[in-house]
């Protein structure tokens, strides 16, 4: 392709400059491939006499004049460097000759990362004659492949069998009926094109009477730091959390949000103290910070957790945006914040946001959502309940945000969580409360098919619930479990998602004493 552009003369010039600029048609899009943690280039092949600046731009941003740590433009060559690739820089580049924007160069980037792998559980004994489940997830883009080893010897479960079994593609290895010489080290390697990943989950079979370190081991399994639970309650999490009021009565604590980060801390805000807590877990060690935030405030603040310093504001003025809710996927690095209007005289209803996290500007609306985001644990599905339906955008591996399908929703939605598929692996199902009815519903991310799940009695009403926020939450029991949790007015119901979803229900001690 060739692009002749003559510049205008002034009304004393006699002769013009003529910039001609090209760029191969095969070229118009570029792919690249980097593994995460190394350098990237990405070159701009418009070329020609008197070529302009190359500006670059990713979701229309440009990234010329940002001054930011990763991203830089050096030199004369027109290309744009990248250090430390991670998966939020995964997405698309843009770059064109400044002044001549209708010649366009698009690069692709993707972003792969080597197998990380965990399983569960490290160690288990098992009595003769039981079932026995050893689970291997890996993540890694692209998909990692998983295969077994018993005692280094590969292990390849005939198709018929009853006995030993591959499920999810091999996140999990069943044994149907242990026996003694099913005792072993179960090594699972987790394989894609730039790395490999391995992890043993040890399986001891033997009586019961037999006192052994294996057994004491699988007793005592999760009695760590990392598997307690904090409560935060109107005297604080300790004594010294909450203001002394007058005559030294303490005040009550007013708690918004908590985040659990890398099982190490936790950071819980207190709104109407204008401050976050800090709860080192390892130490069992409380900081507060104080960070200053005028109420309804149409902005973002970006802070650093090592340093508690707020790193950057992001203002959302022009949508007249005031933040209810926000949920973040690494691949590309997207936030999608939920607004209430900052004008309540505005007919125009709230609407949801696309933040770019790598130049911390915002991308503009995202679709026509109102909605509030919930993204899954892997970062891939971000769902939105919306008005009779769930939205369901994913994010492809070379960071392209897509709306997937559109999952029928009956339910007028509380809360909403993930389970990981029980028949493919690296693959959710979401789980989604009635705010007002008895049923939860089931939606497979993968297929589209849609599952109610009837008669779980009826939650409180949101008029009894002056808190916000769900009126009735559903909690997953995480990675390698298969059960849901969810409360209605007067029981807890415990499910299992998996195997027809039978339910227990733990009644309250009202009902037990009827």
């Amino acid at each position: 392709m060739n692009l002749a552009l003559c510049a205008h003369p002034g009304k004393l010039q006699a002769v013009s400059e003529v910039v001609q600029l090209t760029l191969p048609e095969e070229q118009r899009v570029s792919v690249s491939t980097v593994t995460v943690g190394l350098s990237a280039v990405l070159t701009c092949g418009i070329q020609g006499t008197l070529r302009p600046p190359i500006i670059w731009r990713r979701n229309g941003i440009v990234l010329n004049f940002l001054d930011l740590e990763d991203i830089n433009d050096f030199g004369d060559d027109g290309s744009l460097y990248i250090t430390k690739v991670t998966t939020i820089h995964m997405g698309n580049y843009s770059c064109h000759a400044y002044g001549y924007e209708q010649l366009v160069q698009t690069h692709v980037l993707q972003v792969n990362v080597p197998p990380v792998i965990l399983v569960y559980p490290e160690t288990q004994a098992q009595e003769p004659g039981v079932s026995a489940s050893l689970h291997c997830h890996a993540e890694g883009i692209p998909d990692p492949k998983l295969t077994w080893l018993k005692n280094g010897l590969d292990l390849q479960p005939p198709r018929s069998s009853k006995q030993l079994s591959l499920i999810a593609n091999g996140s999990e290895l069943l044994i149907g009926s242990v026996r003694y010489e099913d005792t072993g080290a179960y090594t699972c390697i987790a394989k894609n094109e730039v790395g490999v990943d391995e992890d043993i989950s040890s399986l001891f079979v033997e009586d019961s009477a037999k006192k052994t370190l294996a057994n004491i081991l699988w007793r005592e399994e999760g009695l760590s730091v990392g598997n307690m639970f904090y409560v935060f309650s109107d005297e604080g999490i300790t004594e010294e959390m909450c203001p002394q009021g007058e005559a030294s009565q303490p005040q009550s604590c007013v708690w918004s949000s908590a985040v659990n980060v890398r099982e190490k801390y936790i950071y819980v805000s207190q709104p109407t103290l204008s401050r976050l807590l800090l709860v080192d877990l390892q130490a069992q060690k409380v900081v507060q910070i104080r960070l200053p935030v005028p109420e309804n405030e149409p902005a973002v603040h970006k802070i650093d957790l090592e340093t508690f310093h707020r790193v950057k504001t992001i203002s959302l003025k022009n949508y007249s945006c005031v933040p209810q809710s926000m949920a973040y996927t690494h691949l590309s690095g997207f936030y999608f914040i939920q607004c209430q209007n900052q004008h309540k005289t505005f007919a125009k209803p709230p609407s949801q946001l696309l933040v770019d996290s790598v130049t911390d500007t915002v991308i503009g609306p995202n679709l026509n959502l109102s909605g509030r985001a919930f993204v899954s644990p892997d970062g891939r599905f971000i769902v939105t309940p919306e008005n009779s339906k769930l939205i369901v955008q994913t994010v492809s591996f070379q960071g392209e945000l897509m709306l997937n399908q559109d999952l029928d929703n009956p339910l007028a939605i509380s809360d909403l969580d993930f389970q990981p598929s029980f028949t493919e692996s690296n693959q959710h199902l979401v789980v989604a409360s009635s705010r007002s009815g008895t049923d939860l519903l089931f939606g497979d991310l993968s297929t589209g098919k849609v599952e109610v799940l009837k008669s779980l009695k009826h939650p409180l009403s949101p008029e009894d619930w002056p808190w916000g926020g769900p009126n009735r939450v559903v909690v997953s029991s995480g990675l390698f479990e298969q059960y849901l949790v969810t409360p209605s007015s007067e029981s807890l119901f415990v499910l299992n998602g998996n195997k027809e979803r039978r339910i227990a229900k733990f009644r309250t001690s009202e009902e037990a004493t009827q």
